[in-house]
């Protein structure tokens, strides 16, 4: 069924409409349930004003409803529109292709890894259709191929009239340090062939233990940022992030970080960052406690991640968790959040309550008070080829945790425009009927999260975006309603 609408209630049972063909929310009526609303949606203007006069209902909200159909696309059953699909490349919108068209480029100089995470994506039991640990390392022949590739793709004279355009060159694992000649000959060789019309960034995602103070001169002239897994205190860091043998690593960590502070404030300040991964085993509570305690020797955070799949992945039926505490935990968090917003407080890129809710709550916000509605390309999913990720062995991959069933090229014949067609169609072939979903412009779901046996399968995933949308919805009106100035003006802090 065709439905371009949610209606939901705030924490104070006043209740608003989401319109999903505007990308707009109002306030609504209880007379206006469910049944009602769909009956407006697919009514005539004369038969929808009809209803209203016969049901002796709010005239006021009659008139509102009236206006916003007469200049937009609002209240009205939208046509169902096809799925996307392409024959060429050329036939993908440039809105999609855009300026994000291959501006990451990551490289993975060693699959081998000095930890054993007991969640890790490339863990052999956990995951399906991601990578796994192997003992490949890549070449300099590999590396250079790879970045020529991503620069001479860039240098192409249609990039040239991007502004702000960034490219970010990642080194990626495994442990990337383990074989670091390749890092440091990369980084030497990808900045003495970068051009002018972008921006260059270059950071090295890893646990950090194999970090030598003989590299920070390097790493700090070239401006690299460091970004490093720490899941929080002591206890919670060290209870699944463990080295091969076994032992924990929280300390080796930290004495790390406050090496690198003790080499160079401003460039631990500036270049070095942090990623917790949250389980469903955290204490969300005592981990935000810590990043908020301001100890000198933990940087601020580079983003957050969420388990995936907490309730149906491998790792928790190994690892069980319960629900309740973790909701409660979770919802504790969300309640200090929502008490510093109500009072104005401005949260930074860094800050952990940043990337714990309030950037999806900004974006929300953001693309809600302006008409964003479109159907040329439905969920959050990227474009292939939007990044690359580059094996050893030189094969490229649209993202880091796809597995080998996913590749889109190699390092020698460059990226396989038909494959990447054939992962876009086969992607929203698969996908269900997302132009009849009312959460379709805030789905979150990309490739990654649905691949599965060189396909695609989208389960129960729509149903828990959906849940999410309308929970951030609820959470973001609940928070207007007491302080409507709340979110004005939060665009990008840092």
């Amino acid at each position: 069924m065709n439905k371009d609408f949610h209606i939901f209630k705030t924490k104070s049972n006043s209740i608003y409409l989401y319109d999903a063909n505007t990308n707009t929310i109002h306030p609504w009526d209880e007379q206006l349930n469910e049944e009602v609303t769909r009956e407006i949606y697919n009514s005539s203007d004369t038969a929808f004003k009809q209803m209203f006069i016969l049901n002796d209902m709010d005239q006021n909200l009659l008139r509102y409803i009236e206006r916003w159909r007469i200049w937009t696309e609002a209240f009205k059953t939208s046509p169902v529109y096809p799925m996307p699909g392409y024959n060429s490349i050329d036939e993908v919108p440039r809105s999609i292709r855009g300026k994000l068209w291959l501006s990451d480029l990551i490289l993975i100089p060693s699959e081998e890894c000095n930890f054993r995470c007991a969640y890790c994506t490339y863990s052999d039991d956990l995951y399906n259709n991601m990578r796994k640990h192997s003992n490949q390392f890549m070449k300099w022949d590999t590396a250079k191929k790879a970045i020529d590739l991503f620069l001479e793709f860039n240098n192409q004279l249609i990039f040239k009239g991007f502004s702000k355009r960034a490219l970010n060159m990642v080194f990626y694992g495994g442990e990337p340090l383990l074989n670091w000649d390749i890092v440091k000959k990369g980084i030497e060789y990808a900045n003495s062939k970068k051009q002018n019309h972008y921006k260059f960034m270059t950071s090295i995602s890893t646990n950090l233990t194999l970090m030598k103070k003989e590299y920070l001169p390097f790493l700090r002239s070239h401006e690299v940022f460091i970004n490093v897994s720490l899941d929080g205190p002591e206890k919670e860091h060290d209870r699944y992030r463990h080295f091969v043998n076994g032992k924990k690593t929280y300390s080796q960590v930290k004495d790390k970080l406050k090496m690198i502070r003790m080499f160079d404030q401003d460039y631990f300040d500036k270049y070095v960052k942090v990623i917790p991964t949250i389980t469903g085993n955290s204490d969300a509570v005592s981990i935000y406690e810590f990043f908020e305690s301001k100890d000198e020797d933990i940087p601020k955070l580079q983003t957050m991640s969420f388990l995936r799949d907490m309730d149906i992945c491998g790792f928790h039926e190994i690892y069980p968790y319960d629900k309740q505490k973790f909701a409660k935990d979770i919802e504790s968090v969300r309640e200090q959040y929502v008490e510093k917003k109500i009072n104005g407080t401005k949260f930074f890129k860094g800050d952990f309550l940043y990337f714990f809710i309030d950037e999806i709550l900004t974006i929300l916000y953001n693309t809600t008070h302006y008409f964003n509605s479109s159907r040329a390309w439905y969920t959050g999913t990227c474009f292939p080829s939007r990044k690359i990720a580059v094996n050893p062995d030189g094969r490229l991959h649209m993202c880091e945790r796809m597995s080998d069933d996913y590749h889109i090229g190699d390092v020698n014949s460059g990226i396989d425009f038909q494959k990447v067609l054939f992962l876009i169609n086969n992607y929203f072939r698969k996908a269900p009927d997302c132009s009849s979903c009312w959460a379709r412009n805030m789905c979150n779901i990309c490739h990654a999260l649905v691949a599965a046996d060189n396909t695609f399968d989208f389960g129960n995933r729509c149903n828990e975006v959906k849940k999410q949308v309308h929970a951030n919805l609820a959470q973001l009106y609940s928070i207007l309603e007491k302080n409507p100035q709340a979110f004005v003006g939060d665009f990008n802090h840092y």
